[in-house]
């Protein structure tokens, strides 16, 4: 389509038709950007009630960011007021439904309204978008900001079915459901079992926490700023630039050194092996939270508080491998049967699959999550690219 042609298709619009699937960071980030880059004719598609994506889903205990909060958040729209270096989930959603009034966003946005299918249309040029209640949009641009973080990852542990007590996934905590007292079992260890278990260790009668694989874990140093702080970053001018800059470097140089340099890395891993070390002094439980693999192979967690969770008279960190759920509990291959009323799983996210359960079909009638699953002898950099090229040309 050369420019005259363009010219001609925008004459009678407000610019391009754009749309952008999902309301969480990326979207709304994506959303202020172009509002504030003159664009208009945008529209937000939402599944879920409300903006927000998974600081608006997970209300676990504890839930927090990992990322310090004068970095894990807009740079045009820096917060000074922030409660804590690492702040709760609730603090950031109300920061991202500030953004959203602040920004005039409401009117771009349609909520609970789940994209289940796009197909571009190459007679007319534009991708047709199809919700699942039937509704139909045709738009110019496709943004997708959907985020990995929004579909549990359940284990399918033969006999789940058969448990007679309470079963959910961080990300859907059932606030309703009484732990006061309670027999709770946790399955996983990652970064949200981190957070909740010390939360809920002494709330419990007895708290086992399944373990597949120990992870490296580092202090937190988490602080609330005080209101002289926060006076700080409102009213002199380039202090919270500063401040952000400051995070931003630190957590590259730790990037770096991790992936880049053995010394580093090495110091690093000392560094986590003394913080156990220093936190847990039965030598057992130590070996058992002991990673067997360097620092930086996977994620690095952070914590002021999980290793002293595990020492509880009632918890009990179990690292031998789960074979069924029955309806007593959950057994291990060395046959013990962990009697429990409560599983919780504290098992992350499917991570891999980008787009599901969106269908995308492109030029040629290809659907790109089948292309990209098509080509297992090249590298995903290579799948992705070929796929996009295919889509657009």
């Amino acid at each position: 389509m050369n420019k005259t042609n363009v010219a001609e298709k925008y004459a009678n619009r407000v610019g391009p038709r754009i749309a952008i699937i999902g309301a969480g960071f990326s979207g709304i980030g994506m959303a202020i950007r172009l509002k504030q880059s003159g664009y208009s004719n945008f529209t937000l598609f939402e599944r879920s009630d409300n903006v927000g994506g998974t600081w608006r889903d997970n209300t676990y205990p504890g839930c927090a960011c990992d990322i310090a909060s004068h970095l894990y958040s807009f740079s045009f729209e820096k917060k000074p007021d922030w409660t804590s270096v690492f702040s709760n989930s609730r603090e950031i959603y109300q920061y991202l439904l500030s953004c959203v009034e602040k920004f005039s966003l409401e009117s771009h946005i349609k909520l609970k309204t789940k994209v289940s299918e796009m197909r571009f249309n190459t007679a007319t040029n534009e991708w047709v978008i199809l919700t699942e209640s039937d509704e139909v949009f045709r738009v110019d641009v496709v943004i997708n900001g959907t985020g990995p973080l929004n579909k549990p990852n359940i284990p399918k542990i033969p006999g789940i079915e058969n448990f007679t007590g309470k079963i959910f996934h961080s990300s859907q905590w059932d606030h309703q459901h009484q732990l006061d007292g309670a027999d709770v079992a946790c399955i996983g260890t990652g970064a949200s079992a981190i957070q909740f278990i010390p939360e809920i260790v002494n709330r419990v009668k007895s708290l086992k926490v399944f373990q597949r694989t120990p992870t490296w874990l580092v202090p937190r140093f988490n602080r609330n700023y005080s209101a002289i702080t926060k006076w700080v970053f409102k009213n002199i001018p380039g202090v919270k630039n500063l401040y952000r800059l400051f995070i931003y470097w630190r957590n590259e140089y730790y990037g770096i050194a991790i992936i880049g340099y053995p010394f580093f890395n090495n110091l690093l891993q000392k560094a986590s092996k003394l913080y156990l070390r220093a936190k847990v002094k039965d030598s057992k439980l130590r070996e058992k939270l002991t990673p067997n693999y360097q620092i930086g192979c996977k994620r690095i967690n952070i914590s002021d508080d999980y290793y002293e969770s595990l020492q509880r008279p009632n918890s009990d960190l179990i690292t031998e491998s789960i074979s069924l759920i029955d309806s007593a509990g959950i057994k291990t291959t060395d046959g013990i049967t962990h009697e429990c009323d409560t599983i919780i799983f504290g098992t992350g996210f499917v991570t891999t699959e980008y787009l599901q359960p969106m269908k995308i079909y492109g030029s040629k009638e290809k659907e790109l999550t089948e292309q990209w699953a098509g080509s297992e002898s090249r590298t995903w950099a290579f799948r992705s690219l070929d796929s996009l090229i295919t889509f657009f040309f």
